[in-house]
């Protein structure tokens, strides 16, 4: 089978591996149909992620039709169409056992630090598989995991009703988030240097600031009776910008960061203790995928617009090229497999 490995940074290839096996009776085999491009995927690329083992089969965002199933498999089918959870984690240690998952002590990530969804076929657990309406298309299934991170971010924010939330960047992730906060209730603001993200935050009903000419703070104390936002989520995730989520949340607030950055930022603490701000950290989704499926399914959830680029499996050199490309405008790009 067909697999896409990265050697060491700069130096990826399509490999031909032989098939993967089912070994317990508890695994699910699929056939990927489709898998998309993440940043941290770029950041094994070109040496940038911090999490990166190598050599390494890129992917973690990926579907699929299921191939066969195990002896002990109950809750799926062949032919069942899925998205796969990328986290593995170990089921014993604390944080398992308090219903953290994606932050367990052993924990591993499909596509980082083993071998992930870049391949024609792949084999998980049961309980890392979930079942999709057969009718929902290939290029929305794929991106059921980025709004999952999207699921987190929120849950980690508490996010509800009347709540004010502003998104630094409007690329996939930040829409993700802010289309989740909106399925919560709540005001969405969100900022770009890009006028085509900010025209289509603006066209799913967020109220868009043009980071090259706007003060995100005047904004939204204009559109928010001269108060800052109740959560501030930094899906740009640069130490300059951290620095800048603290500044534009209100009192009582929560600051959200999503990144990986190991540069320091400078905060000062009573911007944090003065406003008694909560701020967190949001990695991957805990076990978030049924929520984001019951949202897709119900139509409250819109996927559309997220997709730049669909492209075969075998251009993918020339895909992560291309997003990297600063020229040239990429949303989400996703591959296809026959």
């Amino acid at each position: 089978m067909k697999a896409v490995r990265i050697n060491k940074p700069y130096d990826l290839e399509i490999v031909d591996l032989e098939e993967i096996q089912i070994k317990d009776n508890d695994d699910v085999k699929i056939k990927i149909k489709a898998v998309g491009i993440c940043g941290s995927d770029i950041g094994i690329y070109n040496g940038s992620n911090p999490m990166a083992k190598y050599p390494r089969i890129i992917g973690h965002e990926m579907t699929g039709v299921v191939e066969e199933v195990g002896s002990d498999v109950k809750n799926l089918s062949v032919g069942d169409h899925v998205a796969v959870d990328p986290v593995i984690n170990c089921g014993h240690c604390k944080n398992c056992k308090t219903g953290r998952v994606n932050i367990c002590e052993d924990l591993k990530v499909r596509g980082v630090h083993v071998d992930g969804g870049f391949q024609e076929k792949i084999v998980v657990k049961e309980h890392q598989a979930y079942k999709l309406d057969p009718s929902m298309p290939w290029n929305k299934s794929v991106l059921v995991e980025p709004f999952s991170i999207g699921f987190q971010a929120n849950q980690r924010a508490k996010v509800s009703e009347g709540d004010v939330v502003f998104v630094m960047g409007a690329g996939s992730i930040g829409q993700t988030v802010g289309r989740v906060s909106q399925y919560f209730g709540a005001k969405v603001f969100t900022s770009d240097m890009d006028p085509k993200k900010l025209e289509r935050a603006q066209k799913y009903g967020m109220v868009a600031i043009d980071a090259r000419s706007e003060d995100p703070a005047e904004v939204i104390k204009k559109y928010n009776n001269g108060r800052l936002a109740d959560v501030v989520v930094d899906a740009i995730c640069t130490p300059k910008t951290f620095e800048q989520a603290v500044k534009l949340a209100a009192s009582a607030g929560t600051v959200v960061n999503l990144g990986f950055s190991t540069q320091a930022s400078e905060i000062c603490s009573v911007d944090i203790t003065s406003k008694e701000l909560d701020v967190v950290g949001s990695r991957l989704s805990n076990r978030r995928f049924p929520e984001v499926i019951e949202g897709y399914n119900s139509g409250r959830l819109p996927f559309d617009d997220l997709v730049s680029h669909e492209m075969s499996f075998e251009e993918v050199e020339d895909a992560i090229k291309m997003i990297m490309d600063k020229d040239v405008y990429t949303e989400k790009v996703i591959l296809m497999l026959d």
